[in-house]
């Protein structure tokens, strides 16, 4: 693990813990271009500046989306979102297990329920209008930053509004529910959306490995910074591997039928994916109802050592956009990448613009995310940490925990 990636003590049933603030980054700017340097290991990211927009006012955003808008809203949709879990429902899933596109659950395995509830202040949903002027949503979940200002989601619900992209009203609602906002709306700042470069080069089904997204936002119309108003948000953990025991998810479920989030408490295990156009190793969770609308929700476990007492391992997202199914969900692991990318966006470097269409996808653009686990990170109880291509591993959930 790089010497930056991970500090101070693990915290329970969570593996190797990840550093509470960044420390030695360093921004080299040459004919547009910044290079991140993070940490002593000089594992860097090359990021662009992109064209400016107009910044839409907290106060604007809060009186836009009234409680009818919100309520009404969908899950998202998007070039190379259409099919994801975030975004516009999921692809039809293949007939049965076995299938190299087979990604829900096995007969027998034990899928634990996702009942509603009312959320809290660290989970919510972003919205935004599409070119229709449809109301969209997609998950959500405020990191713990040293400058209160960020949110964790995947990289395919905020694909659309990486570099000069139109705002469309795009704002993040922490805690929201039944039309409610307790804590404003936070507009997100414009190019202010870090995606890996591998993501925006290689797409969403290739680059599942880096579906990943962290957004800066400003300040509410009270005047708020996110973390103000919420309180500390989860903090990032990055290589503590892939087998997680307990593990909450969250997620807020798109439509007008849908007004509270959903919570979930299951576990992670490994899963290889048998799909050749979406290759890679993924944390994988069973969890009922998890449909479009609940991409970038946050995978969390308890965190001794984080301000908020949880910290986030994984969001939904990762092998198709999630999963193809409503009782499974994926995300992609957090690794040196995911680090390297919370580290830009805290020292708030110009993110990375998509590229050209004659643009050639770089294999060395950005760290790997994903290490063979090692069994150092598994939790306790101590559950098989061996990969499995096609099948679940790990600790069966009790269906009465």
């Amino acid at each position: 693990m790089p010497a930056w990636a991970a500090s101070g003590s693990a915290p329970a049933g969570a593996g190797a813990s990840a550093s509470p603030e960044p420390t030695d980054i360093h921004l080299v700017s040459r004919n547009g271009t910044t290079t991140v340097v993070a940490g002593h290991d000089g594992i860097k990211i090359a990021i662009s500046g992109g064209a400016g927009q107009t910044q839409q006012d907290a106060k604007q955003l809060t009186a836009y989306w009234t409680p009818a808008r919100m309520k009404a809203a969908m899950a998202g949709t998007g070039s190379a979102q259409s099919t994801a879990k975030g975004a516009g429902g999921m692809k039809k899933a293949a007939a049965s297990p076995g299938d190299n596109l087979y990604d829900g659950a096995y007969p027998g395995e034990y899928v634990p329920p996702s009942p509603e509830f009312n959320g809290v202040p660290q989970a919510g949903t972003f919205f935004w209008t599409d070119s229709t002027g449809t109301g969209r949503t997609c998950s959500g979940s405020v990191l713990n930053s040293p400058r209160r200002n960020l949110v964790l989601s995947a990289g395919h619900c905020l694909r659309a509004y990486v570099g000069p992209n139109p705002a469309r009203h795009l704002v993040f609602a922490p805690n929201y529910h039944d039309g409610l906002t307790p804590y404003g709306l936070f507009p997100i700042k414009v190019n202010g959306v870090y995606e890996p470069e591998q993501f925006l080069t290689l797409g969403q089904n290739a680059g599942a490995e880096y579906d990943f997204a962290i957004a800066q936002t400003l300040k509410n119309a009270g005047g708020q910074w996110l973390e103000q108003a919420t309180g500390p948000g989860y903090r990032l953990h990055t290589d503590t591997g892939y087998i997680h025991y307990p593990a909450t998810m969250i997620g807020y479920p798109g439509g007008a039928s849908h007004t509270k989030p959903i919570e979930c408490h299951s576990l992670t295990t490994h899963w290889v994916s048998t799909d050749p156009a979406a290759p890679g190793d993924f944390p994988r969770i069973p969890c009922q109802a998890f449909i479009g609308g609940t991409s970038g929700g946050p995978m969390i476990v308890h965190d001794g050592d984080s301000p908020s007492g949880w910290g986030v391992v994984g969001v939904v997202g990762g092998v198709h956009g999630g999963g193809n199914t409503e009782s499974v969900s994926y995300s992609a692991y957090f690794g040196a990448a995911t680090r390297a990318l919370y580290n830009a966006a805290v020292a708030g470097a110009p993110p990375a613009q998509p590229p050209s269409p004659s643009a050639t996808p770089s294999s060395s653009a950005t760290p790997s995310p994903s290490p063979t686990p090692s069994s150092s990170a598994s939790p306790t109880p101590s559950p098989s940490s061996s990969a499995t291509s096609g099948s679940p591993t790990g600790p069966t959930p009790s269906p009465t925990g």
